[in-house]
């Protein structure tokens, strides 16, 4: 059986993990909003003076799916443990999902910035974390394609 079964398996835990709780303490932020009027008013000009109307609701929607995907992502590092072929075409999956994700947030995002002197920073900043995101699911799409495998994973 190839390492790179177990490896990923292990790593779509742990990472799943950290996005429930990285998410978790999202929503707990967004709750914060809501029972905060103060609070919610400074977060609320913080964006609306670099970003234009609606970027919030972008960054609730995308907590929520990143909040699925982790769940999903946990899900399938299960069955890569338990060496099944489900876990490894629903890693794949993933893996294609998380990055039309992020391709798709960074464009809106880019797309909703206002002009100002941050913008430069902001721009590269937004562009360098997609690229950082992007480098996981593409090792996911490279190892668990490989024949050794899909082989060792065939029929189960």
């Amino acid at each position: 059986m190839p390492p790179s079964i177990k490896v990923f398996g292990i790593l779509q835990i742990v990472f799943g993990s950290m996005g429930c709780v990285c998410g978790g303490a999202g929503a707990g932020l967004i709750l914060l909003m809501m029972k905060n009027e103060e609070f919610s008013m400074a977060f609320g000009q913080e964006l609306t003076a670099s970003h234009t109307e609606g970027y919030s609701n972008l960054l609730v929607i995308t907590g929520v799916i990143a909040l699925l995907l982790s769940v999903f992502q946990i899900i399938t590092g299960v069955g890569l443990l338990k060496k099944r072929n489900w876990g490894r075409t629903s890693s794949l999956l993933y893996a294609v999902v998380t990055m039309l994700v992020s391709i798709t947030t960074t464009i809106l995002t880019i797309s909703m910035m206002k002009e100002g002197p941050n913008v430069a920073f902001t721009l590269i900043s937004t562009i360098g974390g997609a690229l950082f995101q992007l480098i996981y699911p593409i090792c996911i799409l490279i190892f668990l394609t490989r024949p050794a495998v899909v082989e060792a994973l065939r029929n189960r």
